[in-house]
């Protein structure tokens, strides 16, 4: 578990997702490499650290973002440290921001 990563994370995740809903460009953030994956790690950060994958979320699996994949096989299993760590979460929200600060109007 990465404590710093849940509220950065999840919020920007949200923050992000709302703007792109009310501005009428969610087609935009769904489209982006990282949105998937970035997802469902927001999902595990928000629900005791586990990855609690519904049926639609099992039907896009494998998800991969950079060097990281989110299997069937992680279904139940804890989001742990050496699979989402603090780099790693400075580097999504870093794709967040970007994509917040370049592709959105």
């Amino acid at each position: 578990m990465c404590p710093v990563a849940q509220p950065l994370i999840k919020e920007s995740f949200e923050l992000v997702k709302d703007y792109s809903q009310k501005t009428g460009q969610d087609k935009a953030l769904k489209a982006e490499p990282w949105y998937h994956f970035g997802r469902i790690i927001r999902n595990a950060l928000s629900h005791n650290f586990d990855f609690e994958l519904k049926d639609r979320e099992k039907s896009l699996l494998p998800v991969s973002w950079r060097n990281r994949t989110i299997t069937l096989a992680m279904n139940n299993q804890p989001l742990t440290l050496d699979f989402f760590g603090y780099i790693e979460a400075w580097e999504l929200f870093s794709d967040f921001h970007e994509f917040a600060h370049k592709r959105l109007s």
